[in-house]
């Protein structure tokens, strides 16, 4: 087992309360080692999602975790499955930085928590090399020291010529960022989105951009090469057309509205593909496994989020607060149960997290606490 996969599996021990004295001072060294090198001296990522074998490396945790007898029920084992993904994440991946934090005790009623990334740099992937888009007017280039584009202004503007790679594009929560791809096509990528792609298309039938998290598209038109984002469970196909998705990892559902032009959207299980015309949302339900199309949407509302507006509309309070975390960059632990499911209906755009929440505070009385890990809304 690998070192990162070794700080993961400690983590997850801390997160249980089953970490002995001895392996928290591990962790704790494992830690300082692995902060100095977290940023600087990654040399690879893959999508962590894809690439682990889940039933083999949970068989790994199960034999690893010293669970104590009175946990290993059933029901907190299926319960602890889902977050293995998580801990993958920790080992080394920090692909958006989706934190999960779990209570052995709250296997039923655990409190919500919406935490910040763990890495707050924009960085690209390129095979092996990573390149952190720090300073304006740098010069990306691939392993070979080929052009393959140019940050500036706070887009990434490929060149039309540039060499074949693939790319994998981070993008930390608190921060966004406009691509522009070799092809012409336009993509505004928000708070904590992962972008995979390919840095020039080539004459290849099919241009295809794989998106977790959520991004707006404007689709160069090219008649012979159709366009595909695939979006989790989603795949959607276009010509030419503007459009946005949103696929967060921790996300129950994956959507996308129609601006402008068409899009056929097909899912995974083979479901019937869908198409949708300007106005329209169409909402892919993983549990369900079933499409939902919505017509006559205010599309503003669903892309607002471009001019940096939060446009909330009967939205629950947990989906809030898991949107003001990834904007703002901030771990918000709701433990306020009724609070969560409330209904709300506004627009925010400059306000700081805690102003947000003294707006809401004139509405619903409750209080939150401020820690060094973030913000705590108490009970009520």
């Amino acid at each position: 087992m690998n070192i990162r996969f070794s700080i993961a599996i400690l983590t997850l021990k801390k997160w249980f309360k089953v970490l002995s004295s001895e392996s928290a001072s591990e962790l704790r060294d494992y830690e300082d080692s692995y902060g100095s090198v977290s940023q600087k001296e990654v040399t690879k990522a893959f999508d962590v999602f894809d690439a682990i074998d889940l039933d083999c490396e949970w068989t790994k945790l199960q034999n690893t975790i010293d669970v104590p007898t009175k946990a290993k029920k059933p029901k907190v084992i299926a319960l602890l499955k889902p977050f293995l993904k998580y801990a993958a994440v920790l080992a080394g991946i920090l692909l958006v930085g989706y934190y999960v934090s779990f209570h052995k005790e709250a296997d039923v009623n655990r409190t919500p928590v919406i935490s910040k990334n763990l890495s707050e740099e924009l960085r690209l992937v390129v095979g092996n090399k990573v390149q952190y888009l720090t300073d304006e007017g740098v010069i990306i280039t691939d392993v070979n020291g080929g052009a393959l584009a140019k940050f500036e202004n706070g887009e990434l503007t490929y060149v039309s010529n540039a060499p074949y790679s693939t790319q994998e594009l981070y993008i930390p929560y608190g921060k966004t960022l406009r691509v522009r791809l070799s092809d012409g096509t336009k993509i505004h990528c928000d708070s904590g989105t992962l972008l995979t792609y390919n840095s020039q298309f080539g004459s290849v039938n099919t241009r295809e951009v794989f998106v977790k998290g959520q991004a707006f598209f404007d689709v160069s038109k090219r008649e012979a090469q159709k366009f595909i984002v695939h979006a989790k469970e989603l795949d959607i196909t276009v010509l030419g057309t503007q459009f946005n998705v949103s696929s967060y990892l921790d996300d129950i559902v994956t959507s996308t509205v129609l601006l402008e032009g068409s899009i056929a959207l097909t899912a995974n299980d083979n479901q019937k593909p869908a198409l949708l015309v300007p106005g329209q949302r169409a909402v892919y339900n993983k549990n369900k496994k079933k499409i939902t199309v919505n017509n006559n949407v205010n599309t503003y509302d669903h892309t607002a989020w471009i001019s940096d507006k939060m446009v909330f509309k009967r939205a629950t309070f947990e989906e809030i607060l898991k949107t003001i975390s990834r904007r703002n960059n901030v771990t918000i632990i709701n433990q306020n149960k009724t609070l969560a499911k409330q209904t709300f209906t506004a627009t925010f755009d400059v306000e700081s997290t805690e102003q947000i929440l003294a707006i809401f505070q004139e509405y619903t009385p409750f209080t939150y606490t401020k820690t060094k890990q973030g913000i705590i809304i108490n009970e009520q």
